[in-house]
């Protein structure tokens, strides 16, 4: 009777063990093929068939993808909180896959730019049910470090783009599209393999009533214990902050590391500054984990904190930047502000809306950062370089004042459970 116990349990141990691992590796490598298809618009204006088109192509390329991923995180995030976040992977897979194949063998603009906005929906669409599913499916002390790695892939995966097509005068356009979509096609079979092995989220099958599953896969997670629960925060006030620290973060980080070059600085030193900043910002992603578990809402003020004073540095170094050995480090001390403020974003995104409406809620908190980053773009494009800096600099300090507002009116979500205590509608399933 023994040996079956011990049998049993060194069972349910590695069963934990492959489930938890699916779960981020999966939401993971989603983040990754997400990175690649953010930096390919900006990368690909170097490709002959794209260098010498006019500015306001140029703007309608660059405009694509995040116009994509804004309509993806609405639909795909509000479908999730309806039919289960694993489901609408099936969407978000097949349209990036088709998008990338478009993108890589597309020798026109208009095919091209086309290709960008399906994967970008694609991407966009796996956000929010990601988030969800992280925060659902994690334990409460694992939780954050989960939500601060995975979408730090996001960075690596852009990077991974930068580099590949910074050697494409060397190994030829044609070569490097074909690695490209070698590569980022070997990503999305893995996930696929590694989607079919993770499970559905727990919290969200016990609304809908399948407790009786929801407790099969709770328990090979290894979420068994009992958590602390709270009411779910004022929503309309967690809704506003969120908004305004996601227009400073996704703009500051967008118009750096991908806008600013191309318009300012010229295609041909483009790629290396792009390089760095994703560098920087995956490096940060790192270093954040240790941080951000201490508690959100200091580490919060301290992200954009820092990202305001840095960036008001390389304000009044302008004179200077054209020294890119001046530029390179300060940009990259900028990017790991800029990553901190990310992942305070995917932490508190996740946790400050209850499981019945939490993928979709990110997806609407979203609307305003992307709807932002999309008008500022064409509002970029003719300014000069100090002009820039400074609109930057007071996208931080909305950042800022938003993090000040969140440290002395909000709610702390270190080791609180992802199960808020919510009024439920009749017929609704309270969580066990």
């Amino acid at each position: 009777m023994s040996d079956g116990r011990i049998f049993d349990r060194e069972n349910i141990g590695q069963g934990r063990k492959v489930t938890g691992r699916s779960l981020f590796i999966s939401t993971s490598f989603g983040f990754f093929i997400w990175g690649i298809v953010a930096d390919l618009g900006p990368s690909s204006l170097s490709w002959p068939f794209l260098s010498e088109i006019s500015i306001h192509l140029k703007v309608f390329l660059l405009i694509c993808a995040p116009i994509g991923t804004l309509i993806g995180n609405v639909l795909i995030g509000a479908l999730a909180d309806s039919v289960g976040r694993k489901r609408t992977f099936l969407i978000t897979m097949l349209s990036y896959a088709i998008g990338i194949i478009i993108v890589s063998m597309s020798t026109g603009y208009w095919l091209f730019v086309t290709g960008l906005f399906i994967a970008g929906f694609g991407v966009g669409g796996e956000e929010a049910p990601s988030l969800s599913l992280i925060a659902e499916d994690t334990p409460v002390s694992e939780r954050s470090r989960n939500l601060t790695l995975a979408p730090n892939f996001n960075n690596a995966g852009s990077a991974f783009t930068a580099a590949l097509l910074m050697i494409s005068p060397f190994i030829g356009i044609y070569e490097d599209r074909i690695f490209l979509l070698i590569s980022a096609f070997t990503v999305i079979l893995y996930l696929v393999y590694a989607r079919l092995r993770m499970p559905e989220s727990f919290r969200w099958l016990n609304l809908k009533g399948r407790s009786a599953e929801a407790r099969t896969i709770s328990n090979d997670l290894g979420i068994d214990g009992l958590e602390t629960r709270i009411r779910e925060p004022n929503r309309r006030f967690s809704f506003a902050v969120l908004a305004a620290m996601g227009i400073s973060q996704y703009l500051t980080f967008g118009l750096m590391a991908f806008i600013i070059e191309p318009f300012e600085f010229g295609n041909t030193a483009y790629l290396p500054i792009s390089l760095v900043a994703l560098v920087g910002a995956t490096i940060a992603g790192f270093v954040a984990v240790p941080l951000i578990s201490k508690g959100r809402k200091n580490y919060t003020l301290f992200a954009y904190g820092g990202g305001f004073v840095s960036m008001v540095v390389i304000l009044f170094s302008a004179a200077y930047l054209g020294n890119m050995f001046i530029f390179m480090p300060l940009l990259f001390l900028n990017m790991f502000f800029s990553e901190f403020a990310w992942a305070s974003r995917t932490n508190l995104e996740p946790e400050l809306f209850a499981t019945q409406n939490r993928s979709t809620m990110i997806g609407l908190v979203r609307i305003f950062p992307m709807v932002a980053y999309i008008f500022s773009i064409f509002l970029t494009s003719g300014f000069g370089l100090e002009y820039s800096l400074v609109y930057n600099s007071a996208l931080w300090a909305l950042g800022l004042a938003a993090a000040v507002l969140w440290f002395i009116r909000g709610t702390e979500t270190r080791n609180i459970s992802a199960d808020f205590i919510v009024d439920l509608p009749p017929g609704s399933n309270e969580p066990e």
